[in-house]
């Protein structure tokens, strides 16, 4: 842990450097809810007060799907809701 922490100090959030990325959730109110995959290095980088931290979204709850995007599969705009709540978080 401490080589990671080190890393995380000196070069900051390096993609290339772990096997993937953090994966979150999305909540029915649009909140991140961490889920398996990248704990140590998003929890450690977030305390350090690295941003921001990549993450890469496993799911999102139907009641803000169907409210954000509408009912069918509409690409573009589940991206352009994704980036506001990161935008939000950054």
């Amino acid at each position: 842990m401490l080589r990671l922490i080190t890393s995380l100090e000196q070069e900051g959030y390096d993609v290339g450097k772990g096997k993937d990325y953090g994966t979150a959730l999305i909540g029915k109110d649009g909140s991140i809810h961490k889920s398996a995959s990248g704990d140590h290095r998003f929890y450690f980088a977030r305390v350090l007060g690295i941003k921001p931290v990549p993450l890469a979204i496993s799911g999102v709850h139907e009641d803000w799907y169907l409210k954000n995007v509408g009912s069918g599969l509409h690409p573009r705009l589940l991206k352009q809701q994704l980036r506001a709540i990161g935008r939000r978080y950054s």
